[in-house]
Order: C-alpha cells, then sequence, then structure tokens
C-alpha cells in the first residue's frame, strides 16, 4: 500500500459541473514522501512480515469523518430509498 498522500499515487483530476461550468474538483496535497506499508504472509510459517516506510513528514490527511448528525440521521432513516432521501 502506498500513502494516500504520495505523488506516485495521483491520479488525473476529475471535474465537477457548476451549473454550466466544469471546474476541477477539490484534492489533497501530495509529497514525494516514500511512504508505503508492505505486508506479506507466510502461511506455511504461520508468519507475517510487515515493512513500513515513510522518508518524509508531511502535513495530515484531510479530516474527512461523517458528522455525528449524519450518522444518527442514517441510523434512524435506514429504511428509506434514496429518493425519500
Amino acid at each position: 500500500y502506498r500513502c494516500a498522500q504520495s505523488e506516485k499515487k495521483v491520479k488525473s483530476r476529475k471535474g465537477v459541473r457548476e451549473g454550466a461550468k466544469m471546474r476541477d474538483k477539490g484534492c489533497m496535497d501530495t509529497f514525494a514522501c516514500k511512504g508505503w506499508l508492505n505486508i506479506t504472509v507466510y502461511e506455511e510459517l504461520s508468519v507475517v512480515d510487515i515493512k513500513l516506510s515513510h522518508a518524509e513528514e508531511h502535513i495530515p490527511y484531510w479530516c474527512i469523518d461523517i458528522p455525528q448528525n449524519v450518522c444518527q440521521f442514517v441510523k434512524n432513516n435506514c429504511q428509506l430509498t434514496s429518493a425519500q432521501v
């Protein structure tokens, strides 16, 4: 796995329609952090080898938590269809 903010992970930007115009969708800052996680499972030995590398400290990933009121709304209204919401 690569760091979510690795510049090697960058994909082309997607446009977002705002009225009649297309705008670039916002995206995370990226860095040459060389961050990766490698997990190798050796089933025959019952061993897992985990390697973690991150060469550059950078700003943290944006908070993408779902607000509590939205979580509660979903729990309270899970029977609704998307059209009803």
